[in-house]
């Protein structure tokens, strides 16, 4: 495991409050699942490490306290907001916008 693996998943962690990750080996998944667990000593936050996807090879970790923090909150809206925004203009726009003024 890479040193630096417990520091990345916290960064992905304050970030997201969450961090997801493919595994090969029993060993790199419990390597994973041990590197979440230490980045949540490192936050001082309760976490959780799972193992998902359709073939069981994920790791996921989670804060299981995001949206604790004012700033979570406010992050997390944001980003609500601007994939809703990005959908709406998908939907809204007409088909070929930017070729409205021909070609050139």
């Amino acid at each position: 495991m890479s040193e630096d693996l417990p520091l990345v998943i916290a960064r992905a962690l304050l970030d997201t409050g969450q961090f997801q990750r493919r595994f090969l080996s029993g060993t790199e998944r419990d390597e994973l699942r041990s590197a979440g667990r230490k980045a949540g000593r490192i936050l001082g936050r309760p976490i959780r490490t799972t193992v998902v996807g359709k073939y069981m090879d994920h790791v996921f970790v989670m804060l299981m306290d995001y949206g604790a923090e004012p700033i979570e909150v406010v992050m997390s809206e944001a980003r609500t907001r601007i994939a809703m925004d990005r959908v709406s203009e998908m939907l809204l726009s007409p088909e070929g916008e930017a070729d409205e003024a021909g070609p050139s």
